[in-house]
């Protein structure tokens, strides 16, 4: 999803960037933009990505947490997305088991994938069809260890 900045003198028009960053980042990037300090407590998961803002080649954070339906961990190109392992989540309308809650519709019949981990290449495949969490198992483990680091300690940002 893009992400608009517009800074007239300051952010060049015209420019893109790979930068990931995230709406919780307007937060922690304000505030060090105009010389403020946030308290620990303080958005506990907004970095400050005013470099990526400001210069198109340089780095925004490493990772980010999304929640649609489900938490799910973004890490450059990659996103991992965690098994359900039967637990509760959106119901299938068809079968009421569980799915994707807009499975029927789309004409999808299987269940499983929200019995499995997830692991996509965002860049090779933006639709998400081609789960890789078997081929590199590895980088699936490690983002679910990250993954569960961020959920016991209740935030992400230092």
């Amino acid at each position: 999803m893009p992400y608009i900045v517009r800074w007239p003198r300051r952010v060049s028009a015209g420019k893109t960037s790979a930068a990931l960053v995230s709406l919780v980042d307007c937060l922690a990037t304000f505030a060090a933009m105009t010389g403020q300090t946030l308290a620990a407590a303080d958005a506990p998961d907004s970095f400050d990505v005013s470099a990526a803002l400001l210069d198109p080649a340089a780095p925004g954070r490493a990772s980010f947490i999304a929640q649609d339906p489900v938490l799910s961990l973004r890490e450059g190109k990659w996103k991992f997305i965690p098994s359900n392992a039967n637990k509760k989540g959106p119901k299938r309308a068809d079968t009421g088991t569980l799915g994707d809650p807009d499975a029927f519709v789309k004409g999808e019949h299987d269940t499983a994938t929200w019995n499995v981990a997830q692991l996509y290449d965002t860049t090779a495949d933006p639709k998400e069809t081609n789960n890789l969490a078997g081929a590199q198992s590895d980088r699936a483990a490690a983002m679910a260890v990250d993954l569960e680091r961020a959920k016991t300690d209740g935030r992400t940002r230092p």
